[in-house]
Parts: structure tokens; C-alpha cells; sequence
């Protein structure tokens, strides 16, 4: 990954590179509001405003810290963000970062879809959630823990050929997944210890609306597809279940 400096500019020119961009997020009351993410073409700005007094993030700001998560990601093999500038605008106490769009679609868009063809029925057969599953334990196995992780958070990007020269979102060969907005997460050089597997599982599982997707995939479906992707034995399954119910709330817990 290229060497990203960061450039500082006044509001004028943070007027020009906003200039038309759609607001996805924002933060702040009614009457302060603040961007957050933007879309502007085929690029994302995604916004960090400093925070006041004394922290850890002011020596290592939450800028540098998205780039770098980009950097390790890429250095494992996760597919994510390709940062094209940085960009600093003291008057507005802000820093953020530019990068281009990846042309996937959110799995939290996709389990909708798959719900409205089955009349909301049936996600059981559903690839989705059995295809992240597997990203999932991918993920863990590479020490990658992201503490964003939600469905709204991670692509599935097409356009992968299979060995047979066409692609199939069906097909675990045609699919690729993709993390976006990196900016809560931490890489270690060994897989995660169970606990924290487990914590990541239960984050995922109580976000909202994608709690009740996981309900009508079933949650021992997701697991026993997890399971199938760790080097786990017996004994650490049991131990990982146990962890995985202590950290759910009372409505997702199960019987181990």
C-alpha cells in the first residue's frame, strides 16, 4: 500500500471536495449536526472530528489508525478499503479520509432480499449467513478482531470465477466478502483465544435489526457452520458455548 500523507486544507477547499457528496452519516443534536460519511461519485469521505483534552487517539489519531487497519487488512489477504488521501481542516477540528467504493453489496441488503423472496419465511437455506459464517472463522483465525462487525458493515463482492469460468453468489468459490469502516478493530499475530471468538460471535448475533436474522437462520445452524471452518476439538467447542451464552442477552441464549 502506497505511503498516505496527510494534507491540510482550509474550509474553502473542504467546501470544494463536499461539494454535492450525499450524507450517509452523521453525528451530533439537530442543531449541530456533523458528517460522518459521505458519497460523493464513487468515493467515500468518511470524517473524524477531534476529540477534546488529553487521549491515546490524539497521539494516534483515529485517521492514522483507519489507514492502518486498511494496511494490515491488505497485508492478510482481507479484501477492504483502498485509501486514495487523507486530509486535515484545522477550522473544523476534523481529519478524514477519501477512498474509492467497492463494488459489493452489504450482506444485511442481501438477507433482506433473500427474506422478501421467501415472503419472509425461510433463511435456513439461505447462502448469506452460511458463506459469513466461514468469513467469520477466517477472520479469527487470522487474530482479526472487528468490533464493528455487523451485517451493514461487510460486502459481498462479485465477479470471482469459479474453476468451471462463471460466477454464482451460491458458489463459495465465486465469493469474496469485504470489511468497511474499519476503524474499530485490532490484528494479532496468532488466532483469537475462544473468549474473544466468542464475544465477537455474541456482538454479531445482539446487533440490532440482524439479531432476528440470525434467529430465523438459527443460531446452532450458524455456529455448527463456523465450527466446520476452526481447528476445534470437542472440548473447545463446549468451552466456546458456553463462553458465546454468557455474553448474549436472555431472548438469544440456548440450550448447550
Amino acid at each position: 500500500m502506497k505511503n498516505i500523507n496527510l494534507i491540510s486544507i482550509d474550509v474553502n477547499a473542504w467546501t470544494a471536495l463536499s461539494q454535492g457528496a450525499v450524507y450517509l452519516s452523521t453525528s451530533g443534536h439537530a442543531s449541530n449536526k456533523r458528517p460522518k460519511v459521505l458519497k460523493k461519485d464513487n468515493q467515500i469521505i468518511k470524517c473524524f472530528f477531534w476529540k477534546k483534552g488529553l487521549s491515546s487517539r490524539r497521539f494516534f489519531p483515529e485517521w492514522k489508525r483507519f489507514v492502518n487497519h486498511a494496511h494490515l487488512l491488505q497485508q492478510r489477504g482481507i479484501t477492504t478499503v483502498t485509501i486514495d488521501a487523507c486530509y486535515r481542516v484545522p477550522a473544523l477540528g476534523m481529519d478524514c479520509v477519501v477512498y474509492t467504493c467497492l463494488a459489493g453489496t452489504d450482506l444485511r441488503s442481501l438477507v433482506q432480499n433473500g427474506l422478501e423472496i421467501s415472503c419472509g419465511s425461510e433463511l435456513r437455506a439461505d447462502p448469506t449467513l452460511t458463506l459469513f459464517s466461514h468469513f467469520l472463522a477466517e477472520l479469527h483465525q487470522q487474530g482479526i478482531f472487528f468490533r464493528g462487525i455487523h451485517l451493514g458493515n461487510i460486502l459481498q463482492l462479485s465477479g470471482k470465477a469459479n474453476n468451471k469460468g462463471y460466477t454464482d453468489a451460491n458458489d463459495p468459490a465465486c465469493v469474496r466478502h469485504a470489511l468497511i469502516d474499519i476503524s474499530d478493530l485490532s490484528v494479532s499475530h496468532q488466532p483469537l483465544s475462544l473468549w474473544r471468538c466468542a464475544r465477537n460471535m455474541a456482538h454479531a448475533f445482539k446487533t440490532l435489526p440482524d439479531d432476528r436474522y440470525y434467529m430465523q437462520y438459527g443460531l446452532h445452524n450458524f455456529i455448527k457452520q463456523y465450527f466446520s471452518k476452526m481447528n476445534l476439538t470437542n472440548f473447545q467447542q463446549k468451552i466456546f458455548l458456553k463462553l458465546l451464552n454468557y455474553e448474549l442477552p436472555d431472548y438469544l441464549r440456548f440450550a448447550t
